[in-house]
């Protein structure tokens, strides 16, 4: 059993059934009183940087919470190394119906606007939650829409019905350039449960085409448009068998 930090009482997780979708959750010192609560999803992070990532998705998840309901951050026991996590409602998401772009960009650019103000970040990638704490501009947050994974966000449409509604920060002429900078840490990060993937080189090419324009050195290959997905609209087709996105 793991202890969390939820509030008001300490909050028992005494066991988690995939199968069922649903924690049992013991409320209370010792757990006598044991509840169904939906199955939780669970993030781990490592050493002090994990905790504070995953310190601040809970605290954010309390701010803006509406789905999926936060339901606590804490330490595991074992001690090396320290390991943190967080745990939250399930939600059985529906992957595989694009939504409306009008819509969902609407809905997401003023859920941004507020957290701009409370100083909280969601990134809108491809149906990834990342609410830790961030003072990053728009163009972070659409970095990972423009990565070949984002089969569905990449498409332009989103974007731009995005920006009605949450206009790119000055200067404007360089917004594109920012979201090309805000991608690059996507495609590696990809590419290591990935091997074999072109991500890493689609990521070096973003980064020669942006050393041509802002900052001109010798040594580094030409920046190649052949092998730019933002231009020949290659993307990766996600693997839905098995109940991988």
């Amino acid at each position: 059993m793991v202890k969390t930090a939820a509030e008001p009482k300490t909050t028992i997780i005494a066991s988690a059934t995939p199968e069922r979708r649903w924690a049992e959750v013991g409320v209370g010192k010792d757990a006598l009183d044991v509840v169904e609560v939906p199955f939780v999803g669970t993030d781990v992070a490592f050493e002090s940087h994990g905790m504070i990532m995953l310190k601040g998705e809970y605290e954010s998840s309390k701010i803006i919470y509406g789905l999926p309901k936060p339901i606590g951050f804490g330490r595991y026991k074992i001690e090396n190394p320290p390991t943190y996590f967080y745990l939250s409602e399930f939600v059985d998401m529906d992957v595989t119906t694009a939504p409306d772009p009008s819509e969902f960009t609407e809905r997401l650019a003023q859920l941004h606007q507020v957290m701009s103000t409370n100083h909280c970040h969601v990134a809108p990638g491809s149906f990834i939650k990342d609410t830790a704490y961030s003072l990053n501009p728009n163009a972070v947050k659409l970095g990972i829409w423009r990565c070949q994974f984002s089969s569905v966000f990449r498409s332009k449409e989103y974007t731009r019905h995005y920006l009605r509604n949450y206009p790119a920060e000055e200067p404007v002429a360089e917004f594109n350039d920012r979201n090309r900078v805000y991608s690059l840490k996507n495609d590696p990060n990809y590419s290591v449960g990935h091997p074999g993937t072109s991500l890493r080189k689609s990521a070096y090419n973003n980064m020669c085409y942006l050393c041509e324009k802002y900052a001109p050195v010798e040594g580094i290959d030409k920046y190649d448009p052949r092998i730019d997905p933002s231009v020949t609209g290659a993307y990766i087709t996600p693997h839905l068998a098995g109940n991988l996105v």
